[in-house]
């Protein structure tokens, strides 16, 4: 979950963020060379696509593929979108305040990655 408190507390400007995420898994690579990475697009926030933290995070991950998807052992994961309804709105009922996400969210963030991760913890 990396990056979404940078922008959510004003401290990092997007390419701050993405450019921080790229320095984690370099810290992960250089000192866990052969681990498998998985780096997850920040997730949506705020209800409505148009939000400004909501537009942060299409900016940051749209800098993700170029900083870090052509990397050894890496791996980004998007689905943000599962979180969304067909409108692009971010439901309450899935993360109450448009950033942590409820029993509802955490499972559908579960099946999302139980298929990846399945294979390499079975």
């Amino acid at each position: 979950m990396i990056g979404t408190n940078n922008i959510g507390h004003g401290s990092s400007t997007p390419q701050d963020t993405a450019d921080g995420i790229r320095a984690i898994v370099d810290l992960l690579q250089e000192q866990y060379p052969d681990a498998k990475i998985f780096v997850l697009y920040v997730f949506p926030r705020d209800e409505q696509p148009d939000g400004e933290l909501r537009q942060k995070v299409v900016e940051i991950n749209s800098r993700l593929p170029e900083l870090v998807g052509k990397l050894k052992n890496v791996t980004l994961i998007d689905f943000g979108h599962l979180f969304l309804n067909d409108d692009g709105v971010l439901p309450k009922d899935i993360m109450p305040d448009f950033l942590h996400p409820n029993k509802e969210g955490y499972l559908i963030w579960a099946k999302a990655v139980e298929p990846i991760l399945k294979p390499i913890f079975p």
